[in-house]
């Protein structure tokens, strides 16, 4: 058995008298990579708070290399040799990579940054990693992949024996992922220990020694990657196997008259225009690769950015749109991909978020309601099955997955006839991800237009009624369900070039 690095015993976390985490016993072993899964809200993030020292425990204890510690801070763990690499990124952008790895521990000689020393000890961390990227750079420069090896690179840089990895594949294209993991291989044989948080499953088994799960707050799983597979991971998460049923199909008479017509629109002056229609009660896909185009053609629907040309008909009527507040206002809402920077208000309630959307449905005199929020607000979360104290929980507390229900709450309240939701299942766990599949459906067969941008074509080619390729920022290609996946991935590959 390999030796032990870190190990807990009978950890316990209440938030306010309520359990987050219930008798953790689990041991991490030296050079190894260890998975940790969960649904969000399992309590994978308050037990790696714990373990960098920014939660302290309820009860139980935590050991290093057999010795208890007890951490007070986040600094206290960097100097124990435990760093954290979150899924958004801790650099400074505006200062160059060198000035990134070292901040904060720059070595001093004569009173001043010895430079020349520092130089030294970059190449020593390049030969380490090896990737060898511009010093000089500044980060803001850097591509995604590039970001979290100058993260890699900083921990290392504080002799790090332990790092947490926090979704690190996410928005990273195949090469770049390949790339990662061979820096990560090369961490574990110089004998470095890793956790490894992520939602795809394909790279728990292309990367991980020993898969580790977290269900309702309680250790279910502890055993070695070449004993599991993706259905028993699914399994212990959620209890059931994971299963996309096919959509209902639409009614000749919902193809009689398309509820949205867009007409050569153009998010950019330099690409090709798109046309399409929508139909009442359908769920229409349109996928492609990164960068195809998705997002900004979703956001020119919405108005949130200025169209080069094109022209968008409701109902068969031409309508303005030059602003989300247009869009709302003609019966257009949509889930944006970053829920964090432009879905949601982190710092406040579940109940104001909810009602960000329907002002207008609980005016008083001019005034907000509080008794028809309230209502809003509590009918949403039960609907939607939001795990939360209240709705007075502030959302930079919930879960992923929690917060994403909240970004769809908020936009189902307001009772669009067209809903655009860009990429609203990315970053979440499975059973997150079958709720929002639930709610999609129940708007179809309820009459209403789902838009569904993603880039996960299994769910694209479950969901939707049709599925329209994107590249180069235009649609090239329409396709039905009962064509296959892998023509559908073909096309996104090739495009028109």
């Amino acid at each position: 058995m390999p030796e032990k690095l870190l190990s807990l015993d009978n950890i316990n976390k209440k938030f306010s008298g309520v359990s987050v985490l219930q008798n953790i016993c689990w041991d991490v072993h030296k050079g190894k990579v260890h998975a940790l899964l969960g649904e969000n809200g399992a309590g994978k993030s308050t037990l790696i708070k714990i373990i960098s020292g920014v939660y302290s425990l309820t009860s139980g204890k935590v050991s290093l290399e057999g010795d208890a510690i007890h951490f007070s801070s986040p600094q206290d763990a960097v100097k124990a040799g435990i760093n954290v690499i979150y899924q958004e990124t801790s650099l400074v952008p505006t200062l160059t990579v060198l000035e990134n790895v070292f901040l904060g521990i720059e070595p001093i000689q004569n009173g001043l940054i010895d430079e020349k020393d520092m130089e030294l000890r970059y190449t020593s961390l390049v030969e380490k990693v090896g990737v060898d990227i511009d010093r000089t750079r500044k980060v803001s420069s850097l591509g995604v992949a590039e970001k979290k090896i100058v993260e890699i690179m900083k921990a290392l840089a504080r002799e790090s024996r332990l790092i947490i990895m926090d979704e690190p594949t996410d928005s990273l294209s195949a090469k770049e992922v390949d790339l990662l993991f061979n820096v990560i291989r090369d961490l574990k044989s110089r004998g470095i220990t890793l956790i490894y948080i992520t939602h795809f499953l394909d790279e728990v088994f292309r990367i991980s020694d020993r898969i580790t799960i977290l269900k309702d707050g309680l250790l279910v799983c502890d055993r070695p990657a070449e004993e599991m597979t993706v259905e028993s991971i699914v399994s212990h998460m959620v209890g059931d196997i994971l299963e996309l049923d096919g959509t209902a199909e639409l009614s000749p008479e919902a193809y009689a008259a398309p509820r949205l017509e867009v007409r050569n629109l153009r998010a950019d002056d330099i690409v090709k225009p798109s046309s399409f229609k929508l139909y009442p009660g359908e769920v229409l896909g349109i996928t492609g690769v990164v960068g195809a185009g998705k997002s900004e053609l979703g956001h020119a629907l919405f108005g949130a950015v200025k169209r080069a040309g094109g022209e968008i008909l409701l109902d068969g009527k031409p309508r303005r749109i030059r602003s989300p507040r247009d869009a709302v206002s003609a019966g257009i809402g949509m889930t944006t991909e970053d829920r964090k920077e432009t879905g949601l208000l982190l710092d406040d309630s579940i109940r104001r978020n909810l009602s960000l959307a329907s002002l207008k449905r609980i005016l008083k005199n001019g005034i907000i309601h509080s008794g028809n929020e309230l209502e809003l607000s509590e009918r949403s979360c039960r609907n939607l099955e939001v795990k939360s104290t209240g709705p007075e929980q502030h959302l930079r507390f919930l879960s992923g997955g929690n917060q994403q229900k909240i970004v769809i709450g908020k936009w189902l309240a307001a009772d669009p006839d067209v809903l655009i939701m860009d990429e609203p299942t990315r970053g979440i766990d499975i059973g997150a991800k079958q709720a929002v599949y639930r709610v999609i459906r129940e708007l179809a067969s309820k009459g209403k237009s789902v838009i569904f941008l993603s880039s996960e074509l299994p769910e694209v080619h479950a969901l939707c009624h049709r599925i329209l390729v994107m590249g180069r920022g235009y649609i090239q290609r329409e396709f039905c369900p009962e064509d296959s996946i892998e023509s559908i991935m073909k096309a996104m590959l090739e495009g028109d070039a």
